[in-house]
């Protein structure tokens, strides 16, 4: 649906127009790329630097389904910096490991750290396909519903033109979705 938006009004979609879409191939290039020339410490294994490769593909999917930026990402995970901080308990207070990070808290302080790099290629990613004049799957739902947002117009000529939507296995669908979804379906209470 996003795609035929984008073919039919080009004009409505200035990120992507002139842009080309990519498939997996194109995107696991691309982040291939960009783990090899980025300084990571804990998704870049020396054993085998694209070990994580998949797991950031899916990842990075996922937060685009999810309506997530680079930018509100960052966020998150500053937040759960911070909120893992203000662990009352969590570093020993007495004996041979005093001011260390417990036990306990050592997996989540991993887990931040790849977050936080997770982040920075997501970001650098999101640059590539702009420099590049790309797009991923994704973008065509995000773009959409970034236009149909920004242009109170088009999105009336859309709801006059689909007055009756149906979505099956609604449960189903992501944050992304959802939001096209309402937008399309705001035209009537």
């Amino acid at each position: 649906f996003a795609n035929d938006l984008i073919s039919r009004y080009p004009d409505q979609f200035p990120r992507i127009i002139g842009s080309r879409n990519i498939n997996d191939i194109d995107k696991i290039t691309i982040l291939k790329e960009i783990i090899h020339s980025s300084k990571l410490k804990h998704l870049k294994p020396f054993g085998d630097p694209f070990y994580y490769l998949h797991h950031i593909r899916s990842a990075i999917s996922e937060m685009k389904r999810e309506n997530v930026s680079p930018r509100a990402a960052q966020k998150l995970v500053k937040k759960e910096r911070e909120t893992y901080k203000m662990i009352a308990d969590l570093c020993h207070e007495k004996g041979p490991h005093r001011g260390k990070v417990k036990g306990k808290y050592l997996e989540q302080e991993k887990k931040i750290e790849k977050d936080r790099e997770l982040v920075l290629i997501y970001g650098k990613y999101e640059k590539v396909l702009r420099d590049r004049m790309l797009y991923d799957y994704e973008d065509m739902i995000i773009e959409t519903i970034h236009a149909l947002e920004k242009n109170p117009d088009f999105l009336l000529i859309l709801e006059e033109q689909y007055q009756y939507i149906r979505a099956d296995e609604h449960q189903d669908a992501n944050n992304s979705q959802n939001s096209l979804l309402e937008l399309l379906a705001s035209f009537h209470e």
